[in-house]
């Protein structure tokens, strides 16, 4: 019995060295404790600088200022001043990724994961301030406030899986379009990537065909935010994984390709396929999901004028939540959950066949400005990428 306790142990620590040799160079290997990986993590010492520089030169390295989810992953952050020369430059002091939200008027991780846990020290109560950051205090194992214009060391978290298609893309380029798993800030998630089309490297997420097999208009705020349907044809990926992954990069782009058109005389001709693409964000649950989106261009779009882009800065609406102050585009007009600017200019998870009329951009639909036509798709897919 002791040797097979002994021999679990010698795996376990042998599992932990394979993955920290996943890590870039002066990254470290830190278990994420809700899953069975982990995630890379690189305190720079060298540098000091205030909060949302700190950030940007994480993210730019397609990762973030670290979130710590529980008291082991804390104690964990810990022990990394052991591994580290010249930690004394810090003082002991290291941003780390919480800081105030205008959304909550409170202090939410930049990474968008929820906040399960705290180590703030008893001196932080009360209200704080809209320029206040939180830094991990090594001396005495605490969290404490500062103003985000304080210069300090910092510490930024990657993932040492793939996080994306395109990163499955990158290492294999004969990958082929189908499931895979990646690492959405280290959950593992298994999605449709779309490997062929515009490059590849495409996480799929979202999928309209075959009519109304699969009814998107009335599902609730929480089926929209955990996902529906399957994972590669009529489903939707999931409003928090989205806004996971698109926070995980520097820079996402949005892919919207549209098939068909049930108001032409001849739906199936070649000429119905229009396509757009978006620079585009999703803001965390505690935003209501709120849209950033910009840049774009195709003949889905109007050139960032009247189109998609018209939502931007817009929070997401379901049957039973709507933040719109035209609600009757959700309940009368069966336009389905959305980010909607008034009615802004359609709707992607519509009713297929809504109970007005079809021709008036309801229901199922997209507006294309150039030329000006109203379209009712008969198929519709949303894909999204990381830009390199």
């Amino acid at each position: 019995m002791n040797d097979f306790i002994f021999l679990l142990v010698f795996l376990s620590l042998l599992l932990c060295q394979i993955f920290s040799l996943q890590c870039p160079d002066k990254y470290y290997y830190i278990q994420n404790y809700n899953n069975n990986y982990g995630e890379c993590v690189h305190v720079e010492q060298n540098t000091k600088l205030d909060y949302d520089s700190a950030q940007a030169i994480c993210r730019g390295n397609n990762g973030n200022l670290v979130t710590i989810l529980n008291g082991i992953e804390n104690n964990e952050i810990l022990d990394l001043e052991n591994h580290i020369t010249d930690f004394s430059q810090c003082n002991g002091k290291v941003w780390i990724g919480l800081g105030y939200s205008k959304y909550t008027n409170d202090l939410q991780w930049i990474s968008g994961q929820v906040k399960q846990y705290t180590n703030l020290d008893s001196s932080v109560s009360g209200s704080v301030s809209p320029d206040t950051g939180v830094y991990f205090d090594f001396n005495k194992n605490k969290w404490f406030i500062a103003p985000k214009t304080t210069q300090l060391c910092y510490m930024c978290e990657i993932s040492d899986q793939p996080q994306s298609c395109l990163q499955i893309k990158q290492k294999d380029s004969s990958s082929k379009s189908g499931l895979y798993t990646i690492y959405i800030q280290d959950k593992p998630i298994e999605v449709y990537c779309d490997m062929n089309v515009n490059g590849g490297g495409w996480v799929r997420i979202q999928d309209r065909e075959d009519g109304d097999s699969m009814v998107f208009w009335n599902k609730s705020w929480n089926d929209y935010k955990n996902g529906f349907g399957l994972k590669e044809h009529n489903f939707w990926l999931g409003n928090e994984l989205i806004s996971l992954f698109t926070n995980s990069f520097k820079k996402v782009q949005l892919l919207i390709q549209l098939r068909g058109d049930r108001l032409d005389s001849n739906p199936q001709s070649e000429a119905n396929y229009w396509e757009g693409t978006f620079t585009f964000n999703l803001l965390p649950e505690f935003t209501n999901f709120t849209i950033q989106i910009s840049d774009a261009s195709g003949n889905a779009t109007g050139d960032g004028w009247d189109d998609f882009s018209y939502s931007d800065g817009w929070q997401f609406s379901t049957i039973d939540r709507i933040n719109n102050p035209y609600s009757e585009c959700v309940t009368s007009f069966h336009m389905g959950g959305w980010w909607y600017n008034y009615c802004g200019f359609g709707s992607l998870n519509g009713e297929y066949n809504p109970p007005i009329a079809r021709d008036k951009g309801y229901g199922f639909s997209w507006s294309l400005t150039q030329p000006a036509r109203i379209v009712l798709p008969i198929k519709s897919r949303m894909t999204i990428r990381e830009v390199v």
